[in-house]
């Protein structure tokens, strides 16, 4: 009973930790594309 418990538990937190680095790839991305538009700005 006990591994298959460790097993089921051990599921939802890779998802959970998956989830958040598309979250964190997403936020440096976003930042990665407002720091290109401010220097084009800047440049103009």
């Amino acid at each position: 009973m006990e591994p298959d418990k460790k097993e089921s538990s051990q599921g939802p937190c890779f998802e959970f930790s998956g989830k958040k680095v598309q979250v964190e790839v997403f936020i440096t991305n976003t930042l990665a594309l407002i720091t290109f538009a401010f220097c084009l700005i800047l440049s103009s």
